[in-house]
């Protein structure tokens, strides 16, 4: 049930997420910031959903989750190809976080 939720809530929240992006970064195109909501939703892409929640419920940095986004993008892409270690999604991940706490919580989606 968890999971279906959450899946939900990618949907849901896209939309505002793409305004607070654009708010958040000015200047680039619709597309950009519909790409980067939607690369934001990694770990639940790539069913962490768990992981997912305990990231947007903390307010600090979390090591633990770039290894985890790291790990995931060596798996898929190899090594090679993992230039920046995650970075780029660990960011929006974290703009993801700040929007989802604006809106009331993780909590209040999910419940």
């Amino acid at each position: 049930m968890k999971y279906e939720e959450l899946k939900k809530m990618k949907k849901d929240i896209k939309p505002g997420l793409v305004e607070y992006m654009a708010k958040k970064d000015p200047g680039k195109s619709i597309s950009t910031y519909k790409t980067y909501a939607s690369d934001s939703n990694y770990l639940l892409n790539n069913d962490q959903e768990d992981a997912f929640i305990r990231f947007v419920r903390s307010d600090e940095d979390d090591p633990k989750i770039k290894e985890l986004i790291r790990d995931m993008l060596v798996e898929q892409r190899g090594e090679e190809k993992v230039k920046d270690g995650g970075a780029y999604y660990y960011e929006k991940l974290c703009w993801q976080r700040e929007y989802i706490k604006q809106i009331g919580g993780i909590d209040s989606i999910i419940s």
